[in-house]
């Protein structure tokens, strides 16, 4: 009973928590035209690659770039910068 117990506190809803993408590495999805038309990024957030909702801090970005997160924006969409 005691480790059921145990095993029961570790368990977790698996949700990705988008705060812990600030300040993670990862790369332009689909282009992310700049002003307030986000784009898409692939980033590594809790062991699990996801592609996030994102704006640029610095204007347009193609496919590809490579980005660091800094932010997270209104609705879940992260900030981001060129590395």
């Amino acid at each position: 009973a005691w480790g059921m117990r145990q095993l029961r506190r570790l368990d977790t809803d698996g949700a990705v928590l988008i705060e812990q993408a600030v300040g993670q590495a990862g790369r332009v999805h689909v282009r992310i035209a700049g002003g307030a038309t986000p784009g898409k990024v692939m980033v590594t957030v809790q062991g699990r690659l996801v592609e996030l909702a994102a704006l640029s801090l610095d204007g347009e970005l193609p496919t590809g770039t490579p980005v660091t997160v800094v932010g997270v924006a209104d609705g879940g969409t992260v900030e981001v910068v060129r590395t």
